[in-house]
């Protein structure tokens, strides 16, 4: 085999023969050309195979003898293209400097108007052939292999193929790589990307070879034998790793197995390296209308890809590198790179955009995982610096925000590792409203904007989202922001969401939303043997970052894994019955989660059914919480764990309150379910109950089913009754294997069924309230605001307090008091100074207490008339 000495010495010895072969060559070609352009055509065809000088090291081509038979008119036509493409000082000569050293095959390319891209025309031509070296037989011409060292034969380690269009320019270029040393270097270096690694063999590296230029650095490093180097580094470690491993080769020529395990096969192939590198910068540069990439090559300062244009949006996006976006409420959000693409969707419609296919991580409700999603950036003309795309890589961040990122993914694990019973939060700020209701969920609808209306989607846009999630995946792009304000409480729960909330009408249940996010459908990494077994892709894609469910509490091995943590978390606001997306910095815990002198608040009637109550409701909490260690059971095991309180009378007297009351007492959160939730559709009856009472149980709530005589009236044989005595029905039924707390609420408990009353643990009638228990009320409210909120609160408590007032307030229930309080508060905030006044008091209960008469004597004639059991009550 010659050394790379002996082939600079062998150039030496031959300067003059080829000095005198190149000036041959241009005399004979200039009269060819002479000869020829009278004979020439319109028709374009690269030229034929030409004949190479005899030695490896000459960088022309040898002219072919002239024809002394005569020519047919295509043949001078196809000669005449050949002296054309030769002297393209913009295409064919830049590449001169490889003749001989490499193959170059060119081939011509015709735009096609209709479709928008080139088609070829004719075959591939060879501009530049390589020969074996001197000394080298005739048999082993015939048998060597391309770079095949052992014998001593130089052939060429790559081929060139260019693509030219009717002007000579180049449009397209690509490598094959002929040399198996040098394939195995490839892939060695890019393990770690998508589409290489071990048992992938990569042969063919089109234009803009794109991870080439995006690790352009490296491989100088590499090709230059900077020891020192970061890339040269972890080739050598990756190297050692196939050593020690045994990596299976099957599939692989021998050679590419003994590189890997060799000593000397990086540098037996270093050389090749270094010039597959510049033919690849030629490519590049040659390139027609683009200068961007050939910049970036040239320009070692970290300037040169500072600023960027959308067709080179891939050299700013590399597999395995975090990039950051803003997708949910504006909050910065770390995603993993696994592909870039180009859309060109060019429809009536449509806009071309840059599509990232990334991973994002995610809390399922039992583990962390990575979920595929895709992240746009739409076409601009021009460049645009890379920090001011909707998509950047993490490395513009500063410090603090990066510290940030970690923090709120610290926070995030923690939130969503909440155990049962304590997912009960306070929530202040902008949320994402997707659905509403517990049991029967609505899915929100979208917000019109030209309209400014709450719509549905057409139909058409419900086909095309439809169509949208079969394909790719789900798209949440379209959103309604609510605001809750004054720390409102909301439980949190990924889990429940899925399950029992919108998730419930997901096509791919573990595509949670998450802002604007569009989830790619595949949803895990590829599971195929190569794949699974390359260690470098699987490091450069993060795929230790699934945990596995017994090792979700641990913390988490990788800082990275706290950073790409989403900004959100899932959950249920209560009061507003309504599942939503939270900020992570705005969930705050609860300071105060049980309260127990919220009993000392309630106003009841009868201190001895208060402190039956609680008594009965501590009990139950303290036994759920105990081993229930000598507690009675039920002879079916499961049956008669519930705790049921029914509370009636008329309205305003304190049943919900009372309510809200065990709710803070025991620290649970309380769940308000109407017939809405549950419908009346005997066929979707038992699915909605059945969910209620699975969320509470995975909450610990307490469920309150408010007027609850609106579906859990008598039964009855009248067919238009059927739907409500399923219901009915089925409550019972559930109720049976329940081990939760549920309280039940009427002003109408005659109409209550039968069957119904039996299961009830604790019965408490609330009376009208008496004149003690309203001004016990007044107090209550009043004592909440500051002494500088009012202009005489002494006057105030002496008016509550006076017997005179008893009139005033007479037929007033605890609401209607409460009310009063509130809106005078908040009226005179706005026209006497902030401050509350006892004249405004008096107004509004005045205004209250006729309204209120009115309200009562319609109703009472209303039921007498409409209800024959009423009547009798």
């Amino acid at each position: 085999m010659e050394t790379g000495a002996d082939a600079v010495l062998l150039m030496t010895s031959k300067t003059s023969l080829i000095e005198k072969t190149q000036q041959r060559y241009i005399d004979a070609l200039e009269k060819r050309i002479a000869a020829l352009e009278q004979q020439a055509d319109n028709t374009k065809q690269i030229l034929p195979t030409s004949t190479p000088t005899s030695t490896a090291a000459s960088s022309t081509v040898e002219a072919p003898p002239p024809d002394t038979s005569a020519p047919s008119t295509t043949k001078e036509a196809d000669k005449s293209d050949e002296s054309k493409l030769l002297k393209s000082a913009t295409s064919i000569q830049a590449y001169s400097r490889f003749f001989g050293k490499v193959k170059i095959v060119g081939r011509r390319y015709s735009k096609d108007n209709e479709e928008k891209k080139e088609k070829p025309i004719g075959k591939e031509e060879v501009i530049s052939d390589v020969q074996p070296a001197d000394g080298v037989s005739d048999s082993e011409k015939k048998t060597t292999e391309p770079c095949v060292h052992s014998h001593g034969g130089t052939v060429a380690p790559m081929i060139l193929t260019l693509g030219l269009d009717d002007d000579d320019f180049i449009i397209k270029a690509n490598v094959r790589i002929a040399d198996p040393e040098l394939q195995a270097l490839i892939q060695i270096v890019f393990a770690h990307y998508p589409g290489f690694g071990p048992d992938m063999v990569v042969t063919t590296l089109d234009s803009p070879f794109e991870p080439f230029i995006q690790y352009w650095r490296d491989l100088q490093a590499l090709a230059k034998g900077q020891e020192d180097h970061p890339a040269v580094l972890a080739f050598r470690n990756r190297l050692q790793r196939f050593k020690e491993s045994g990596q299976d080769m099957t599939g692989w020529p021998k050679r590419l197995d003994d590189f890997a395990k060799s000593d000397d096969g990086l540098e037996r192939t270093r050389q090749n390296l270094e010039m597959l590198l510049e033919v690849i910068h030629e490519a590049v540069r040659g390139r027609a209308g683009d200068q961007s990439l050939s910049r970036i090559l040239e320009d070692d300062s970290s300037t040169s890809q500072e600023i960027v244009n959308f067709e080179n949006l891939w050299t700013v996006y590399k597999p395995g590198d975090i990039v950051v976006s803003r997708v949910f409420l504006d909050e910065l959000q770390a995603f993993i790179v696994h592909e870039s693409m180009e859309s060109a969707m060019e429809r009536k419609g449509f806009s071309p955009h840059w599509r990232l296919v990334c991973w994002t991580y995610d809390w399922t409700g039992k583990t962390f995982r990575r979920i595929p999603a895709e992240l746009r950036v739409e076409f601009f003309k021009g460049s645009r610096k890379v920090q001011s795309l909707p998509v950047f890589p993490v490395k513009y961040l500063s410090e603090a925000e990066r510290s940030h990122l970690e923090q709120r993914g610290r926070r995030f694990q923690k939130i969503c590792l909440s155990n049962k019973g304590f997912r009960l939060f306070q929530y202040t700020g902008d949320s994402i409203l997707r659905a509403s209701g517990i049991g029967k969920v609505h899915l929100t609808r979208v917000l019109d904007n030209d309209k400014n209306t709450d719509q549905w989607q057409s139909p058409l846009d419900a086909l095309g989202k439809l169509l949208h999630e079969l394909i790719h995946g789900t798209d949440f792009t379209n959103t309604v922001v609510a605001e809750i304000d004054g720390a409102e409480q909301v439980v949190i729960d990924a889990l429940s969401f899925r399950d029992y909330g919108p998730g419930k009408h997901y096509q791919h249940k573990n595509q949670l939303p998450m802002g604007n996010l569009r989830f790619w459908k595949q949803t895990k990494a590829c599971r195929c043997s190569v794949c699974q077994e390359n260690f470098e892709l699987n490091e450069s894609q993060r795929s230790h970052y699934d945990l596995e469910p017994a090792k979700i509490r641990e913390e988490f091995s990788d800082p990275t894994q706290y950073l790409i943590c989403p900004p959100r978390v899932l959950g249920y606001h209560l009061s507003r019955k309504r599942w939503v997306e939270l900020k992570v910095t705005e969930v705050k815990d609860i300071k105060q989660r049980v309260d127990t002198r919220a009993f000392d608040y309630l106003q009841m009637e009868s201190v001895k059914s208060k402190e039956l109550l609680k008594s009965l409701v501590m009990s139950h909490w303290n036994t759920k919480r105990s081993d229930n260690k000598g507690k009675m059971q039920d002879l079916m095991k499961g049956k008669g764990e519930s705790l049921v309180i029914l509370l009636y009378g008329p309205p305003g007297v304190g049943k919900t309150l009372t309510a809200e009351t065990v709710a803070l007492a025991t620290g649970r959160p309380l769940l308000f379910v109407t017939v809405a939730d549950i419908g009346l559709d005997p066929e979707k009856v038992e699915e909605n109950l059945i969910d209620v009472f699975r969320l509470a149980a995975s909450w610990e709530a307490i469920i309150l089913f408010d007027e609850a005589d609106v579906f859990l009236e008598s039964r009855s044989n009248d067919t238009a009754s059927l739907p409500r005595n399923a219901l009915v029905s089925e409550l019972l039924r559930v109720l049976e294997y329940y081990d939760g707390m549920l309280i039940l609420t009427t002003n109408r408990l005659r109409r209550f069924d039968h069957a119904v009353m039996s299961r009830m643990n604790l019965a408490i009638r609330y009376p009208d309230l008496n004149d003690e228990q309203k001004k016990r009320i007044f107090l209550q409210f009043l004592g909440q605001l500051d002494e500088d909120s009012t202009t005489d609160r002494a006057r105030i408590e002496q008016w509550i307090r006076d017997e005179d007032t008893r009139e005033q307030l007479d037929g007033l229930n605890g609401r209607q008091i409460r009310n009063i309080l509130f809106s005078a508060a908040k009226m005179t905030s706005e026209q006497e100074g902030g401050k509350l006044s006892l004249e405004a008091i008096k107004r509004l209960a005045q205004a209250t207490k006729r309204f209120a008469q009115e309200i009562r004597a319609d109703m009472e004639a209303s039921r007498v008339k409409n209800e024959p059991s009423y009547r009798t009550m």
